[in-house]
């Protein structure tokens, strides 16, 4: 599956995927119109990045990787994980891979407070995350 940003055309996975993505584009889109808000690139990692932890090497491959580039220059990371299953099994491996994922920068899941019912819509939290970001 694609999704098209123009002129550029990003992988994703799932419609699960396609729908986060459109949240972050919509979140970068509301924080483009307001001043003193940071700039967000976007990145689709297409192959695994090495992390270590507790001394040992692991991969691990985020499905979203935005930077946020505040008005004074200084950036952060932050991850995003959309999430698509709760068994058992997914919630131990994706426990893992976010382990892993931390150690690149600050990590969110799609939706929100995964595996809680009580979760906010995932644009109205990202916006939230941009707007209250520590550098």
């Amino acid at each position: 599956m694609w999704i098209t940003i123009a002129p550029f055309v990003t992988p994703v996975d799932s419609k699960l995927e396609r729908n986060t993505l459109t949240a972050l584009l919509n979140v970068a889109s509301w924080l483009k119109r307001k001043p003193g808000t940071p700039e967000l690139s976007l990145e689709r990692p297409l192959f695994d990045t090495e992390v270590y932890v507790n001394g040992e090497k692991k991969y691990v491959l985020p499905d979203f990787i935005v930077t946020a580039r505040a008005p004074d220059g200084k950036t952060a990371r932050v991850l995003i994980e959309t999430m698509g299953y709760e068994d058992s099994d997914y919630c131990a491996r994706k426990s893992r891979q976010h382990t892993g994922m931390k150690q690149i920068g600050v990590l969110h899941t799609d939706p929100p407070k995964w595996l809680d019912n009580d979760h906010p819509p995932f644009e109205k939290h990202m916006y939230g995350v941009f707007m209250h970001l520590r550098y």
